[in-house]
Parts: C-alpha cells; sequence; structure tokens
C-alpha cells in the first residue's frame, strides 16, 4: 500500500471513528449504528475504488457498465415523464399532480437520480472508449438523455453542473469546439423543439419559492442544532430526528425525519467539527493527487482525470442539494 493510499485511508478512518465517538452521548442509539453502518458502506466503496481502480483498463470497464447503468435510468425516466408511473421503490409513487411526472429511475428521489447521471456522465464521457460510429453515437444519446431527464428533474444544482463540466471538457477537447458552441446557443435556442426545453428550466429556476425557502429553514436549523451541542454533533443520524421537531408532519419522510439536504452541514450536525475536519481533509487531500496526476498527464491531449472530475462535482454538488 503507498504512502498516497496510507493518508487517505487515515482521514476516512479518522472521520469514522470520530463518528463512532458521538454514539456515546447520542438520544437515538439505533438510528446511531444504522447510520455508522452506511457510513462503513461508504467508505469501502471509496477505499475499493482508490485502492483497486489505478489501471485505465479497469476503469475503462467499471465506466462501461455504469454507462448501462446511466441508460436504463434514462429509459425509466422516460417512461416516467410520459407515463407518472414509477417503480415501486420510488418515492413517487403516491405523488399526484405535476411532480408526478418527474422522473426518479432506481433512486427514491429526483435528485438522487440527477446527482448521479451529472456525476458519473462526465467520467463516462472521458474513459468510455468510442473507436466506431456506433460508439460515438451512444456516447452522443447518453449526453442528450442524461441532460434532457437532469432538467425533467428539476434539480437546480445538478442542471448547472452538467452544462459546466460538459463545456469544461468540450474546452478541453478543443478550444474552437468549444467557441463555436457557445457561439450557436442563441441559435439553438430558437428552435421550435427547443421551447417546452426552456420552459421547463425556467420554471425549474422560478416556480421552486417554496422549496427554496424550505431549504433555507433546514440548512438554520441544522446550523443551530450544530451550535447547541457545541459542534460536538447529535449523534449519527440523530440530527434528521431533531430537525422533525421543527417541520410540520407532510415535510417528514416516513421515518419521521427531515433531510438535511446539505451533506457537509449534515456531517457538522450529526457527527461533530473533528469528524468534518477528516472528511474534508480527505476530499481536499484527493483533489490535490488529482489535481498533480492531471498536470503529469497533460500532454496527452485526451486524457483528463477522472477524479478530478468527480471530486470537484462531489463537493460542490453536496454542499448545494
Amino acid at each position: 500500500m503507498s504512502k498516497r493510499t496510507r493518508t487517505m485511508l487515515l482521514f476516512l478512518v479518522g472521520w469514522l471513528a470520530s463518528a463512532l465517538i458521538t454514539i456515546i452521548w447520542t438520544e437515538y442509539q439505533g438510528i446511531a449504528f444504522r447510520n455508522v453502518y452506511f457510513m462503513i458502506e461508504a467508505i469501502y466503496l471509496l477505499f475499493t475504488a482508490i485502492y483497486y481502480l489505478k489501471a485505465d483498463k479497469k476503469i475503462e470497464w467499471l465506466v462501461t457498465i455504469t454507462s448501462g447503468v446511466m441508460a436504463v435510468n434514462i429509459g425509466i425516466g422516460l417512461y416516467e415523464i410520459n407515463t407518472g408511473l414509477h417503480l415501486s421503490k420510488s418515492g413517487l409513487t403516491d405523488v399526484i399532480g405535476n411532480a408526478q411526472f418527474l422522473p426518479s429511475g432506481i433512486f427514491f428521489n429526483p435528485n438522487d437520480l440527477a446527482s448521479f447521471l451529472a456525476l458519473f456522465l462526465p467520467i463516462t464521457l472521458v474513459y468510455m472508449q468510442s473507436r466506431t460510429i456506433i460508439g460515438s453515437l451512444y456516447k452522443s444519446l447518453l449526453v442528450i438523455g442524461a441532460v434532457y431527464i437532469i432538467i425533467e428533474t428539476q434539480s437546480r444544482i445538478a442542471f448547472i453542473l452538467i452544462l459546466v463540466i460538459l463545456f469544461l471538457l468540450l474546452f478541453r477537447y478543443s478550444w474552437r469546439w468549444g467557441t463555436l458552441a457557445l457561439l450557436c446557443i442563441p441559435f439553438a435556442l430558437q428552435l421550435p423543439g427547443m421551447q417546452d426545453t426552456i420552459n421547463q428550466v425556467n420554471q425549474t429556476y422560478t416556480d421552486k419559492t417554496n422549496s427554496t425557502d424550505l431549504r433555507l429553514d433546514i440548512t438554520n436549523y441544522t446550523w443551530q442544532t450544530a451550535k447547541e451541542r457545541y459542534f460536538m454533533g447529535v449523534g449519527p443520524g440523530n440530527v434528521q430526528i431533531e430537525l422533525a421537531k421543527y417541520f410540520p408532519a407532510e415535510e417528514q419522510n416516513n421515518d419521521g425525519a427531515v433531510s438535511v439536504h446539505n451533506f457537509l452541514l449534515e456531517v457538522l450536525a450529526n457527527y461533530g467539527l473533528l469528524s468534518l475536519l477528516f472528511l474534508l481533509a480527505f476530499l481536499f487531500y484527493l483533489f490535490y493527487r488529482s489535481w498533480r496526476y492531471w498536470l503529469e498527464s497533460k500532454e496527452k491531449k485526451s486524457e483528463i482525470s477522472h477524479s478530478a472530475i468527480d471530486n470537484t462535482c462531489f463537493p460542490i454538488y453536496h454542499v448545494c442539494v
């Protein structure tokens, strides 16, 4: 095991250990142990990727499978948009009205689907080989389908994120093509078929005042809860139960809890400041190593670090969503 891998493992173990300490004073220990189990699963997946995915062939193989999962989700999403029907595990199965036609794919809610597509589409585009016309067509359809589904989920941050990353990848490939794409946007928006898409994007950013106010209230109460516990943490998974005291039943999930919608703030309130520092150290170190890797492989025109893309997306997305 290399020194870099040991350093990242140390940060992850520190994140977990500092979270385990908070179980001593947590109120709902059953929820705490379940939450810690999910943490262990997340650390296992992260460390497995860091330790084993070192060769491009392995990454390409994994990305090919991921692209298939993306295609399945896009297909399910299109079905949901047109029929209003969802998989049995979706959180939209009992929803009526306009929200009934939001896509969630194999995930619980539309934001989960949007984040999955926004985070993994760029990696797929970089590492999935397309030596034939069919391969290039498949990647093009993935881009079109993923962007359309993200728009339909009405996830604002995911929409901005995927557009920015796609343009960065395009400029990385060719600044001429990137400039041409930017210049063509005003003309593309005038096409008849784009009107419905423009209206959907406009609705996403103008018709969610109640949702925005709710998120701000959740953020304020979460920060207040963290301060009341002197940033030592209320215990794994417990801040969601604490938030339920401030919101009516219709804003709670089936477990009587309220989602924080802000990953880093949730870590601070649940596990405490020390745990948050370990997690931030891991993310910054991983981003730094990814950036170094990108600089070292800069001379290869088509090569970009998948870790640099993913670890730029992850903190930004989960801070905002």
